[in-house]
């Protein structure tokens, strides 16, 4: 798989984020924490400028991106649904910054592959953020 795949398979899991952390956003019980997630969720926006970018730059202007697919459902909304969306968000996270290792890997650039790492921390305190959120409020403890 050339690294352009492995780029709009990036830009495909950010498109799935914003949908699944604005569910999980309209599900959390307090206020400030629906605006961080509704805020981490606007950095994906612009995670997707940056994979655009980097398609632009291999490819041209007109590269194609996959269509963001609607987040999966996970049954009844009992009380352990927050809490599975949530760990969705966190295995999502931790999927994408494999890919992103694997993209870095891969770039022709090395001006390129070190943009590519410098936005790594960024998704390590997304996985940061998504874990916390499990330890603090356990399975069956968010009721929505």
């Amino acid at each position: 798989m050339s690294y352009h795949d492995l780029v709009r398979r990036a830009i495909a899991i950010d498109e799935q984020e914003i949908v699944l952390w604005m569910e999980i956003a309209s599900m959390v019980p307090s206020r400030p924490l629906q605006e961080a997630i509704r805020r981490m969720a606007e950095e994906e926006r612009e995670s997707i400028a940056f994979w655009r970018s980097v398609l632009g730059e291999a490819l041209g202007a007109g590269a194609a991106t996959y269509e963001a697919g609607s987040a999966e459902a996970a049954g009844e909304r009992g009380p352990g649904f927050l809490h599975h969306r949530i760990r969705q968000a966190l295995l999502t996270n931790l999927e994408e910054i494999a890919l992103w290792a694997e993209i870095a890997s891969r770039v022709p650039s090395d001006a390129l592959r070190l943009r590519i790492i410098l936005r790594l921390p960024e998704e390590v305190g997304q996985v940061t953020f998504w874990d916390t959120l499990l330890l603090a409020y356990p399975e069956g403890m968010f009721n929505v």
